[in-house]
């Protein structure tokens, strides 16, 4: 867990991990130099549960590289990250570890709720349009690439041996660490998601993930047509994962480097002659890039 200036919503996120039904071995939590009552109230928890283990920055790092430093202090096996304002379900831990198999990440579902706790009855995916029936690694590559990401970081479990060179440490260019966690494991083959709801994803104005609203396709499209830059962050994501092909394994390096390439090209060639090759690359990957594959 990370936290800054949690203190309105903390107590309830620590009360739905003490009650899971999968006990946890240890957590971790890096403050990044709270000003409120955030550390108080943790340590008023750790001195009633040795499993907790606290760690204060002298100054702010910011949440990307507070979650890294995070994950580098834990010594089990299995590694789910948590946000400090959520909920979660009382079988988030259980459904992650029963499901994640021989996958290095996985990522469990989430519902929407206001700033109260309330659940909106409404689904991550739904919002980002993620409706694929059994997809494959790569299907879901070209809608994390090209459309928006569907997963939560709060809702995901990894294995500490996914974070190798080529995961870690996060790209300084990276502005999400759990959208770069989702790239690699795509690319490694090493991902899965199960739709059952861990996690109830509280939406208020000082979370750093924002507001989620509903985005069409169709204008989607044609946005990446007509605009000359496209600031998503995915050509650093690309660029990224390039310097990083070297660490991955031979079997991936060759599909893995054709799918970075193309979005590489993509993202960084915005003159009309290849916004109108992308055109053509979109239509073409449509029903990929947009969620609507099914098998």
């Amino acid at each position: 867990m990370t936290t800054y200036n949690g203190e309105r919503y903390l107590r309830q996120q620590m009360d739905s991990l003490l009650a899971q039904t999968l006990p946890f071995d240890e957590l971790v939590v890096f403050d990044d130099a709270s000003t409120d009552s955030t550390v108080e109230i943790l340590q008023t928890y750790a001195k009633n549960d040795p499993r907790i283990k606290i760690e204060i920055n002298k100054k702010n790092r910011g949440f990307r590289l507070n979650f890294e430093n995070a994950i580098a202090q834990c010594e089990g096996d299995l590694i789910a990250l948590c946000d400090q304002d959520d909920i979660w379900l009382p079988d988030h831990l259980e459904i992650l570890s029963n499901n994640i198999g021989d996958a290095w990440l996985i990522a469990g579902g989430s519902i929407l709720t206001n700033a109260a706790g309330k659940s909106l009855n409404i689904r991550l995916t739904d919002v980002k349009n993620f409706k694929m029936v059994n997809p494959v690694q790569e299907d879901i590559f070209y809608f994390l690439m090209y459309y928006q990401n569907p997963f939560q970081g709060a809702s995901m479990m990894m294995r500490k041996e996914f974070f190798g060179k080529a995961v870690l440490p996060i790209p300084d260019a990276v502005k999400y660490h759990d959208v770069w966690f989702v790239h690699v494991a795509l690319l490694l083959g090493k991902f899965k998601y199960v739709e059952h709801p861990v996690t109830l994803y509280r939406l208020h104005g000082n979370n750093t993930s924002g507001q989620h609203k509903q985005t069409s396709r169709l204008r989607t499209l044609a946005g990446h047509f007509i605009r000359k830059t496209l600031d998503t962050n995915r050509s650093e994501i690309a660029s990224e994962l390039l310097r990083r092909k070297e660490y991955f394994p031979e079997t991936q390096k060759e599909e893995a480097g054709n799918l970075v390439n193309d979005a590489l090209r993509y993202y960084t060639h915005r003159d009309l002659p290849a916004r109108l090759s992308n055109l053509y690359f979109e239509l073409k990957h449509y029903n990929q890039i947009y969620g609507r594959k099914k098998r």
